[in-house]
């Protein structure tokens, strides 16, 4: 056969098509390499998700066992189980309460959340804060116009927590 100048030989049609091959197996294993990071990177997030999960479904077990209000990262939740917190809070709202870090620096008109003397929690708002020999307690009351302060003052050592948002009403 004659090989005319300026036209493409056969042989070098099939190093053209050995060369696309080469490039497309490159290609292929590159994707491959990919898909299999994704799928590794995919199980070790779903171990740690679980692990995680795992995690916060222990504490929880863990303080219900030891009768504490079960919370996570320092938030629980709470149901408010009367009408003394009325209009603010209604019967049967679901609260999110924050662990206060520091109870014996709560402000006036802060509302708690705390265990009374027999062990029942009530949700009030601090209406007074009392100073005894550098002993701070507060006087709580609910915010329903019927109620009268409580009876007992409140110790930092009995606050759960402040309220941060009443999940009834937020959505």
């Amino acid at each position: 056969m004659q090989n005319r100048t300026g036209l493409t030989s056969f042989q070098q049609i099939d190093d053209m098509l050995t060369q696309l091959n080469d490039e497309a197996e490159g290609k292929e294993l590159l994707r491959n390499k990919r898909g299999k990071l994704r799928k590794i990177t995919g199980t070790v997030v779903f171990i740690l998700l679980t692990l995680f999960l795992l995690t916060i479904i222990a504490s929880i077990y863990i303080d219900k066992l030891n009768n504490r209000i079960p919370s996570v990262f320092g938030y629980s939740f709470l149901k408010v189980e009367s009408a003394s917190m009325e209009p603010t809070l209604m019967t049967g709202d679901i609260i999110l309460v924050k662990k206060s870090n520091n109870p014996e620096s709560l402000k006036e008109g802060t509302v708690v959340c705390f265990y009374l003397k027999d062990g029942r929690v009530v949700t009030h708002r601090i209406i007074e804060i009392v100073n005894e020999d550098n002993n701070i307690s507060y006087v709580t009351k609910g915010d329903n116009i019927i109620n009268s302060p409580d009876d007992e003052l409140l110790t930092p050592d009995r606050v759960i927590g402040t309220l941060v948002l009443n999940l009834s009403h937020s959505m």
